[in-house]
């Protein structure tokens, strides 16, 4: 590493994100330059969120450090960590705290506002890497990956997610286009909506090689309480506004949600908390579900998995834990 260490210290989102330019773009993968920002306070306002637009070869090194997401929510990049043709940059350590003071009770629905999530990696960014870093009372999505158009060359590709934390937000992880994610080793907890979310949105979005294991999902759906949306562990739908007749153009290739556990999960009583929806038109190719374990108890009958255009689904060794006889089919 190539390293600039920034003096512990009060800083803005505005003075981050000057030293991660002056700091610039590492040479090639032995050789990346790094922006140790170990034990600050950083405040994030307006639309300042951390901005890595641009950036290769890059680590931001964050441990310790505490990040108050106070942005004003008018574009993406009032999320906390905004990407845009960024390429084999890590993220590592750090605490970012938004301003949804309701997260964990279904008020916190009413703060949603998806301009300021987690963090929002969109078009053409390659090997970006969050490790260790914990989100909490998140307004917007948790980490999201988009386009800023549309178009498989647009695609985030190789996003690895890992020893993370999530707390609130409309959705733990969101999936709009993206290719080789791995998401693992995870905690996501009071979600509002959807703990995974692959909801491509228009034509030439979609998802390819997703891998997501060994995570944890306590709380999810309390936008369910009052908004009347279900919500779902994981939901592998496109929007309908795509239409009809152009969903079968949209790929969902290769998801594989195994070994997660789901000590707590739909916060309506007696749904229990393995409840997976596939079930719109868009193809959906070589999808395996397996090895999750739902200890939290299904006391009314109905469905865990709802399929629809499902081809070589594989779905085995999964448990759900029920009481009182109820029927799960």
């Amino acid at each position: 590493y190539t390293d600039t260490t920034l003096t512990p210290g009060a800083y803005t989102g505005a003075q981050i994100n000057a030293a991660i330019v002056t700091r610039g773009n590492g040479a090639n993968a032995a050789n990346h330059n790094r922006l140790i920002a170990r034990n600050c306070t950083i405040t994030l306002t307006g639309e300042e969120g951390i901005s890595l637009v641009g950036r290769s070869f890059f680590t931001l090194a964050l441990a310790g450090s505490a990040i108050a997401l106070h942005t004003a929510g008018g574009g993406n990049a009032s999320s906390g960590f905004f990407l845009v043709d960024t390429h084999n940059t890590t993220i590592r350590g750090g605490t970012v705290t938004g301003q949804n003071s309701d997260t964990g009770n279904a008020n916190g629905y009413l703060q949603v506002d998806e301009q300021i999530s987690a963090a929002h990696v969109r078009a053409r960014c390659t090997n970006i890497e969050f490790d260790g870093v914990t989100w909490d009372s998140l307004r917007g999505f948790g980490v999201w990956l988009s386009t800023d158009s549309g178009g498989a060359t647009e695609w985030p590709e190789g996003v690895w997610m890992h020893d993370c934390s999530t707390r609130g937000g409309w959705l733990g992880f969101a999936i709009v286009a993206g290719r080789r994610v791995l998401i693992e080793d995870s905690l996501f907890t009071d979600t509002m909506g959807t703990g995974l979310d692959l909801e491509p949105d228009l034509v030439g979005h979609g998802y390819e090689d997703v891998l997501v294991q060994r995570n944890t999902y306590r709380r999810f759906a309390w936008e369910a309480v009052i908004g009347g949306h279900t919500s779902w562990l994981v939901a592998a739908n496109a929007n309908t506004a795509i239409g009809a007749a152009a969903l079968a153009a949209v790929p969902g290739l290769r998801l594989t949600f195994r070994d997660n556990l789901i000590p707590e999960g739909h916060v309506i009583a007696g749904q229990g908390g393995l409840l997976i929806r596939m079930n719109k038109a868009n193809p959906k190719t070589d999808t395996v579900i397996t090895g999750n374990v739902s200890s939290t108890a299904r006391t009314v009958a109905g469905g865990c998995v709802f399929g629809n255009a499902l081809n070589n689904l594989t779905l085995t060794g999964n448990t759900q834990v029920t009481s009182g006889g109820v029927n799960l089919y």
